[in-house]
């Protein structure tokens, strides 16, 4: 008794709090250019359809796009480096981007609360980053 015995776990993982920062970074960042599914009210409301929602590859913008059997679907792209103050969580499973006037300029839901709360943080992360060291901010 009073030994410790180091777990066997740890024994190759000798990364530094620096590189382990950057991978979890590089986590989230791919997890955002691979994109996912949300939804999202349709027709005044009365019904809600799936959006694909992922980062572009240059991280500068919020690429969505629906499928649509009759009308094809619709895309878009939102500007994080010149339309967006933060990003937020809405309800059980909502997702909400604020424009700079603080108004919602797009409005999500995600399946559970564990992705969505995934997608703000790595969002807000990125957002944040660029207030931190804007010449990382794409132009």
């Amino acid at each position: 008794m009073g030994q410790s015995m180091p777990c066997a776990c740890f024994e190759n993982l000798n990364l530094t709090d620096q590189e382990t920062d950057e991978k979890v970074i590089n986590e989230r960042l791919k997890m955002l250019k691979d994109g996912a599914k949300f939804t999202r009210k349709a027709y005044l409301g009365l019904t809600s359809q799936e959006v694909l929602v992922s980062l572009s590859d240059d991280k500068s913008g919020l690429k969505w796009k629906t499928e649509n059997a009759w009308t094809g679907g619709e895309h878009g792209e939102i500007d994080l480096t010149s339309e967006v103050k933060k990003i937020k969580t809405h309800g059980e499973n909502g997702l909400q981007v604020v424009g700079l006037d603080d108004k919602v300029i797009f409005d999500i839901k995600s399946e559970d609360s564990s992705e969505r709360d995934k997608w703000v943080i790595a969002l807000n992360e990125l957002l944040q980053s660029w207030v931190d060291y804007p010449d990382t901010k794409p132009k």
